[in-house]
């Protein structure tokens, strides 16, 4: 299951974490795919994240983020393809082909859906 985390920078400073949330992360041995900055809510989303502390720091938490409605908030198509691709552990790099009516994209090698 894949664990994406929102940072949330009021918190953190209040929690005296003040350096730029991805230094943070790295200084908590946390490893993520991609991080989408969200500066009108004062949040960092941090995709695929790996070797989580348990438990978080308070400016922390998981997040349930559905990545196709994340499409143009600061993540392009691009992006989420790609961390959707880790997050099905899709790693054969094909195309991807897009069929039906419902425009549904899926990887042309494993077949695994990617973006419905």
């Amino acid at each position: 299951m894949a664990r994406h985390l929102i940072f949330d920078i009021r918190q953190a400073y209040e929690c005296g974490a003040n350096d730029q949330p991805e230094k943070v992360l790295k200084e908590l041995g946390i490893k993520y795919q991609h991080s989408t900055p969200q500066s009108i809510g004062d949040q960092w989303w941090f995709w695929n994240c790996e070797n989580t502390p348990e438990p978080l720091p308070s400016y922390l938490k998981f997040a349930d983020l559905n990545l196709v409605e994340m499409i143009g908030c600061g993540l392009a198509k691009e992006q989420a393809i790609d961390i959707l691709r880790k997050e099905l552990r899709c790693t054969c790099e094909a195309p991807l082909i897009r069929t039906g009516n419902n425009g549904c994209e899926y990887c042309g090698i494993c077949e695994k859906d990617i973006i419905d």
